[in-house]
């Protein structure tokens, strides 16, 4: 998360330091060979009142891109605007595990050689 010097008053410069948020978070995990289920934002107001929102996706992701769309759509369609400005914007994930579990996991159950009833 990052608080600024000055709040932020442009719904698209706060749009804007979001990618960059959201690149850190996908670098730690690319680094820990994690993925992320949960994406979530963090907006703390200039009166200091803070809204957290996030959002769950079937499979995890280490994707920058991805995690800085769906937490972009987080802060626009999900975070109330309003005009004081946004003293602080955080950008998190949960619901980590190792990727190749996940990789595992989807080869068990598109296995071809699963039978039936197994």
């Amino acid at each position: 998360e990052t608080t600024f010097s000055e709040d932020l008053r442009s719904p698209d410069r706060i749009e804007a330091e979001i990618a960059p948020l959201a690149r850190r978070v996908a670098e730690e995990l690319l680094d820990a060979r994690r993925v992320a289920r949960v994406i979530r934002i963090k907006v703390r107001y200039a009166d200091f009142r803070t809204v957290t929102r996030q959002t769950r996706i079937p499979l995890g992701t280490s994707s920058p891109d991805i995690i800085a769309s769906l937490a972009q759509d987080l802060f626009r369609y999900r975070v109330p605007w309003e005009d004081t400005g946004i003293r602080l914007l955080g950008v998190g994930v949960g619901q980590v595990t190792e990727a190749y579990a996940q990789q595992l996991a989807l080869l068990c159950e598109e296995a071809p050689w699963r039978e039936e009833g197994a």
